[in-house]
């Protein structure tokens, strides 16, 4: 193969000649149509560019809003997250594995603090009762003695150790606890 350059007619071409023991083959090119071609085919490039970058970039926040659309509902139940609201829940969707994980993990935990926060809420309501009774006790004998000064003393003795065994009942209670 052999390749010649001319200029002819103030172009310039470019020719190739082959051959083989039974053929001759000839090919001329004139090189403002090639560089014409590369002319087209560059400024298709420099358009088709920017273009295809402003589509992947779409698609790319598109798919990564999908993707993270599990995390910000997650991130929203978390925020909601009180101790009057421990009843949410989220539900499960058509999720990763990971994310239904996290999802279950969360529901289970909130499940939990739930019954914790009941039974501090029962706990603190029976102690309240249990250390309302005796209280009220000790208040009506203590105010029988304070407003009636000429009591018996075999009375106001009695009433003393009623106190006494309040006073002993709410130390027991306050034990137990």
């Amino acid at each position: 193969i052999t390749t010649i350059s001319l200029d002819l007619d103030g172009h310039r071409w470019r020719f190739g000649l082959a051959a083989t023991r039974d053929q001759q083959l000839g090919i001329g090119v004139d090189l403002a149509v090639v560089d014409a071609g590369m002319a087209e085919l560059r400024h298709a490039f420099l358009l088709a560019t920017p273009l295809a970058l402003g589509f992947i970039s779409l698609a790319a926040w598109f798919l990564s809003g999908r993707a993270l659309s599990p995390i910000r509902r997650l991130t929203a139940a978390m925020a909601g997250v009180t101790v009057k609201a421990l009843d949410q829940r989220i539900a499960l969707g058509q999720e990763d594995r990971e994310f239904r994980q996290l999802i279950e993990v969360f529901n289970g935990m909130l499940e939990r603090l739930e019954r914790s926060f009941q039974h501090a809420s029962r706990f603190s309501a029976d102690a309240a009762h249990e250390l309302k009774t005796p209280l009220a006790t000790m208040k009506i004998l203590l105010e029988n003695i304070i407003y009636q000064p000429d009591m018996d003393v075999e009375v106001r003795t009695d009433f003393l150790s009623d106190i006494n065994r309040e006073i002993n009942r709410l130390n027991l209670i306050i034990s137990d606890l």
